[in-house]
């Protein structure tokens, strides 16, 4: 299997802008997926019934974008799913040094949290076009067999222009890191790493991509985000990803495991002089 890491922001960008491929290049008809990103709690609970506030601290990192996909919304739903459990919420913050001393005295908790993901391939077969596309039926839709492939005892390659193109399986992974610390002191005082994955999405390459002899078609892809078809499965693969998320945060910010957390809070408030 071969894996290629993204950054968040090379995701974001996948998920915010559908890029299309120079016109000059053969282009299949693939629609670029677009990603809903949506969320619905579980359950609300009546609005500061667990009597403890938390500030939210943004992570941190360039998208390279505006807040308008993945970040935005799953920071929004974020919110949404401490104010259904019955926290009252403060913020986001961009950092800790945006709060104001008001702010941290008024706060039980800072939430900061993280996110990292990374994207693989399970699967690529090898779908010919151009001249290879006049090869018997069958033989252009020959899957990768883990070395590599060939088409009538050739390697499949570029020869003359000729237009390869790719279909396969991809999936998203992600990892959340969450951390609570006290709002004064910024002494650490819980931490969760949630590591989450979606089921797989298949693609189709919009458009060609060179392949050299022996070369694995994972490799000759280098998951091309620019391309329509990947960018596709990347981001319906998102979308699991997104829910599986928060239904994670749901999950582990439980106000009854977070009283015990609070008493320590107090308690480190009660003994320094601020």
């Amino acid at each position: 299997m071969h894996v290629k890491t993204l950054g968040i922001g090379a995701l974001l960008l996948i998920a915010g802008v559908g890029c299309a491929p120079p016109s000059a290049t053969p282009v299949r008809q693939v629609t670029l997926y677009t990603p809903q990103f949506q969320y619905a709690v579980p359950k609300t609970e009546v609005p500061g019934s667990s009597k403890t506030t938390i500030s939210i601290v943004n992570f941190t990192g360039n998208t390279g974008l505006p807040l308008t996909t993945f970040q935005a919304r799953f920071l929004t739903d974020l919110q949404n799913v401490l104010v259904a459990r019955g926290f009252s919420v403060r913020g986001p913050f961009a950092t800790k040094d945006e709060m104001t001393f008001s702010d941290k005295k008024g706060s039980d908790f800072i939430l900061v949290y993280s996110l990292s993901a990374q994207s693989d391939y399970q699967g690529v077969s090898v779908v010919s076009k151009g001249k290879i596309s006049e090869l018997p039926s069958g033989e252009e839709n020959r899957v990768w067999n883990g070395t590599y492939s060939t088409i009538l005892g050739l390697p499949i390659k570029n020869i003359n222009g000729d237009a390869v193109y790719f279909h396969g399986a991809l999936g998203v992974s992600a990892k959340i890191n969450l951390t609570l610390v006290e709002s004064m002191s910024s002494e650490k005082l819980w931490s969760k790493t949630l590591d989450i994955s979606a089921p797989a999405e298949f693609f189709d390459t919009a458009r060609p991509h060179a392949i050299a002899v022996g070369e694995v078609p994972a490799a000759a892809l280098k998951l091309d985000t620019m391309d329509i078809g990947v960018a596709s499965a990347i981001n319906k693969s998102l979308d699991g990803i997104y829910t599986n998320a928060l239904n994670g945060v749901w999950k582990h910010l439980d106000p009854q495991e977070l009283r015990e957390i609070k008493l320590q809070a107090d308690e480190i408030k009660g003994k320094k002089v601020f």
